[in-house]
């Protein structure tokens, strides 16, 4: 049973004054700020715009572009018109937050602890930014500082559920599942209306045996969102744990339908070892996946791509897939050698590489070492362009001298905790000659 954990990032948005100005100006403005409070985030944007058109120096007009952008997820956007917003007034404490919160989005960390720093320089209560600041820590896997972060910010605001749930969250990767599920029945009690806390609470009574009551709330999830594949399938597995074999099988049959395909309850998978055309890689999956050919193997690079269905089938795009490259000639191709240097320059390249996307958000990473390759994992979620599929994917990142391997193993995003188990067992079996 893995558990996923899902970081909360939140903002305030608040309804700012209007900077004195002409009529037109404020009247601009206080339709932006009509249709930013309805959600209409494409019209306030038109008539904040019209107002730095008359005053080029309104910083909250400029602030809330910037906010208009960044609910839409246009990143760029809002941070160049946060930017603007800043250049004009250095002492706004939310418009800090939100630049934070867009350098989050676009995986640039270093910038938005130095943007949650400074809101809460400038507003020392300011609970949201403490909470986005433990959130960016959390994403470091610094959960000493994420856990400060997340305890005064509930000292500031006790009533506020989100920090309660990532307090929980902390607790639970701690290991500590009876203090996070305190916090997780706070934040209920609070006011906290979201599927994700009971699939959470769900989780922490299945990690500590108690089947019944992790069904009870992951049927809650499902009641708030019929089709949260996460929920329907660990739910399956408890009905199993519970000896209800009947309604676990329902529940299969449920996700299959969202998915569109059949899915084997993990204890009658069969695995077997697949190998590149020159047996220097090799790794274990579900023995009825199909090997896709690759072309321009050789000594020195090897690839290998596996899927449940073919790669030319129209289900392929709704499938999961793995696909493993190794790479023995980083010095000379690339004159890179060193461990260190090797994962930075796969990191800088799969940045560039998803720079385009509609939505690239990391919300797991994890670096260890194993064996002689020093490694790093990340769990992603990407969509390539609006209107595709949303996919979750392991990038996993290896390296050792003058040698780079990387494999991507993924599934649309509403099977991917039913194949989160088989990547699991499938990562830990890579064996690179």
């Amino acid at each position: 049973m893995s558990i996923l954990k899902f970081l909360v990032i939140v903002f305030s948005v608040c309804v700012v004054l209007m900077n004195k100005g002409n009529a037109s100006e404020n009247e601009y403005f206080k339709h932006g700020m009509i249709h930013y409070d309805k959600g209409e985030y494409t019209q306030s944007i038109q008539q904040f715009r019209k107002v730095v058109e008359q005053n080029p120096n309104n910083a909250k007009a400029w602030y809330q572009i910037g906010m208009s952008h960044l609910i839409q997820q246009d990143i760029g956007e809002a941070i160049e018109t946060l930017t603007k917003s800043i250049q004009l007034d250095k002492t706004f404490a939310d418009v800090f937050n939100a630049r934070g919160l867009a350098y989050s989005y676009n995986e640039e960390l270093d910038l938005s602890l130095l943007d949650f720093d400074r809101a809460i320089m400038i507003d020392p209560n300011f609970a949201e930014a403490y909470i986005n600041r433990g959130s960016a820590f959390l994403s470091q896997d610094k959960i000493d500082l994420a856990m400060g972060d997340f305890d005064y910010a509930i000292k500031i605001d006790p009533s506020n559920p989100s920090s309660l749930f990532l307090r929980g969250n902390v607790f639970a990767i701690q290991g500590n599942p009876d203090a996070a599920l305190i916090d997780y029945k706070s934040a209920v009690a609070k006011g906290m209306k979201n599927p994700t806390i009971h699939y959470e609470i769900g989780n922490l009574y299945y990690s500590m045996g108690d089947y019944r009551n992790a069904v009870g709330n992951y049927t809650k999830a499902i009641e708030m969102n019929p089709k949260y594949h996460e929920a329907i399938n660990n739910r399956a597995v408890s009905y199993d744990a519970l000896g209800q074999k009947g309604k676990a099988r329902k529940d299969r049959d449920k996700l299959s339908e969202i998915a569109g395909f059949r899915f084997t309850p993990h204890n009658e998978i069969k695995y077997k070892r697949f190998w590149s055309k020159n047996k220097l890689i090799s790794l274990d999956l579900p023995a009825d996946w199909i090997v896709n050919k690759a072309g321009n193997e050789n000594k020195d690079f090897e690839e290998l791509k596996i899927s449940v269905v073919p790669y030319d089938s129209p289900k392929y795009e709704i499938s999961a897939s793995v696909v493993i490259s190794l790479h023995k000639d980083m010095k000379d191709k690339y004159g890179k050698s060193n461990p260190g240097e090797l994962l930075d320059f796969w990191s800088g390249s799969n940045a560039k590489n998803t720079e385009q996307y509609a939505n690239y958000q990391v919300s797991k990473q994890v670096i260890r070492q194993m064996g002689e390759y020093s490694t790093k994992l990340y769990e992603t979620v990407r969509q390539q362009n609006q209107g595709d599929v949303v996919y979750r994917t392991y990038e996993f990142v290896a390296a050792k001298e003058g040698v780079l391997y990387y494999a991507y193993f993924e599934s649309p995003n509403n099977q991917f905790e039913y194949y989160r188990e088989i990547f699991d067992k499938s990562v830990e079996s890579i064996k690179i000659k």
